[in-house]
């Protein structure tokens, strides 16, 4: 079954050891220190890839789910994006929201994304950012962030709002902060935490 078909046929709410289960004979990461993730790698459309699942409030109930790639060139990135959205598509239908985001310069670089999509189903919000080089990010990749409309307090954001061109939803707040196991899914996903000089915002 193809990648993104599994990852549709999870259930939010399953246990850490089903869902390890579920993705038997990976590539497992040592458990996150404090965040309550599990990662493996794995190779999908011909490239490295991050998988990351996020249980929360304390319990082993799934409530998040992320892919990401990176240490691609731009090339390489906008051949597997198209992939990943025309994927997306086939599974969700065509994306309730969609931005392509100027340069704008009020961003920190290794945030700046070339596009943004968001699908919102009937228990999910699944969205996807894509970052290049040639759009001035300092750390270009692919991220696609599936979450429980329920009980991923991201997704509760989103699931507030009317998804359309017409009514986009608000940028993130200047505020907005990362996990320790977001902080944690960029560097690895980058590799290049010695490289890179950032300063991360911990909640």
């Amino acid at each position: 079954m193809d990648l993104l078909e599994q990852i549709k046929s999870l259930q939010w709410g399953i246990s850490k050891s089903d869902y390890q289960k579920f993705f038997a004979g990976k590539s497992w990461q040592p458990e996150h220190s404090t965040d309550n993730a599990v990662i493996f790698g794995d190779t999908y459309l011909g490239y490295p890839v991050f998988i990351t699942a996020y249980f929360f409030d304390g319990t082993n109930n799934l409530g998040r789910f992320g892919l990401g790639y990176s240490n691609l060139s731009d090339n390489e990135l906008k051949e597997v994006y198209q992939k990943i959205i025309s994927g997306l598509t086939k599974n969700y239908g065509a994306p309730q929201f969609s931005e392509t985001p100027g340069n704008d310069p009020t961003t920190q670089a290794e945030f700046r994304m070339s596009e943004m999509k968001t699908w919102k189903t009937t228990d999910s919000v699944v969205t996807t950012t894509f970052a290049l080089a040639e759009s001035g990010a300092t750390m270009p990749g692919i991220r696609v962030i599936w979450g429980d409309i329920e009980n991923d307090p991201a997704s509760r954001r989103w699931a507030k709002l009317e998804l359309s061109d017409d009514k986009k939803p608000e940028k993130l707040p200047k505020d907005f902060k990362f996990s320790e196991a977001q902080i944690e899914e960029i560097k690895r996903a980058t590799g290049n935490d010695k490289k890179t000089n950032i300063t991360f915002t911990k909640i």
